[in-house]
């Protein structure tokens, strides 16, 4: 899912990398589309990758519709009520609905009990003194063996960064 204003092709990284390991995917572009997938479309997969980019403004992720409760928007909420699976990709896919850095969630909301954020704390280079996000290391977790992430400037500006709920497991 490229939902990046920013470009119809800034998702190439991703299909770099989803190519080079062999994996089969689509691409679905909320830009050319001018939509996001219906729940008929996400349900043909497993798995969804949505890539949110760098712009984090007007994306088709989210339900704007009660600004108490942020939600992903209704298909692919109802998606992941048949198990389906979501990975949000990108910077400033929190900023884009609930702007700068801190903002708490408690339990009933969306953000708290399905994305298990209990507290969107920081943004990288508006809130560290413009430092910014030199990489991402892993968190000892049971999940996975991922390798840190390095960019490839010398630090990443605005990555959101969350403090998760006792149900959520951090990867980085």
């Amino acid at each position: 899912m490229n939902d990046n204003a920013n470009g119809t092709d800034r998702y190439l990284e991703l299909d770099t990398v989803l190519t080079n390991l062999g994996v089969n995917y689509d691409v679905y572009n909320t830009l050319t589309e001018n939509s996001s997938p219906n729940f008929a479309v996400l349900s043909a997969y497993d798995f969804v990758i949505w890539y949110t980019g760098n712009d984090g403004a007007a994306l088709n992720l989210w339900d704007v519709s009660d600004t108490n409760n942020y939600k992903f928007n209704e298909d692919l909420r109802n998606y992941l009520n048949i198990q389906g699976n979501v990975w949000v990709q990108g910077l400033d896919f929190m900023y884009d609905i609930v702007g700068s850095a801190p903002d708490a969630f408690t339990a009933g909301q969306f953000v708290h009990d399905v994305m298990g954020i209990s507290n969107y704390a920081a943004q990288s280079y508006a809130d560290d003194d413009a430092l910014g996000c030199p990489m991402l290391d892993v968190v000892t977790n049971d999940i996975s063996t991922y390798t840190p992430i390095n960019w490839t400037y010398e630090t990443m500006w605005y990555v959101d960064g969350f403090e998760i709920t006792n149900a959520a497991h951090a990867m980085y």
